[in-house]
């Protein structure tokens, strides 16, 4: 955005990995955007602070169901981080804000009813990789009509979970 003619635009970058912080702000002192992105240790918005986003991009790590012995750096055991990524980034967007998440295919539908849970549409904005997409998730608010059958989904969902087995409880919560 940045280079894109968007001077304005100040970018907060972080990653719970010190060795990847490193590597980022190495890449902005190369490119010169010191003051425009500033990169911070940070499991997930832990360190973020108060600040408020418009835009909010994650590079969610892949669900792992198979064991809880995984590289938690690519994996994510039961889509824990998935999960909580989405319960805590309402507090961090701006209103109108949205998100996007590069997730694979394939798990489009747990990241669907994931959003709906947490009040938020999903969209498939497109590919970008033979098996992964950029999806687009935006707040439902109240009085906004365009996303009615979103939320009757939601309400129809939070009433037949009591008869959910438990795989679909720990797949899709």
């Amino acid at each position: 955005l940045v280079s894109a003619g968007y001077p304005e635009v100040k970018v907060v970058a972080v990653d719970k990995s010190k060795r990847a912080v490193e590597n980022a702000a190495e890449n902005v002192r190369l490119n010169n955007l010191e003051g425009v992105i500033e990169c911070k240790v940070s499991d997930l918005f832990a360190n973020v602070g108060k600040a408020k986003f418009d835009l909010i991009t994650f590079f969610a790590p892949i669900p792992s169901y198979k064991s809880k012995r995984h590289d938690s750096r690519i994996e994510d055991y039961e889509g824990k981080t998935l999960r909580r990524f989405i319960r805590q980034a309402p507090g961090f967007l701006n209103p109108e804000g949205e998100i996007l998440i590069l997730y694979p295919d394939h798990y489009e539908k747990f990241l669907e009813t994931l959003s709906r849970k947490n009040n938020f549409t999903l969209e498939n904005i497109g590919p970008i990789h033979k098996y992964f997409s950029v999806f687009r998730l935006r707040e439902i608010t109240i009085g906004d009509t365009q996303n009615e059958e979103d939320k009757k989904g939601m309400e129809k969902e939070k009433n037949n979970e009591a008869s959910s087995s438990a795989v679909d409880a720990l797949n899709y919560e």
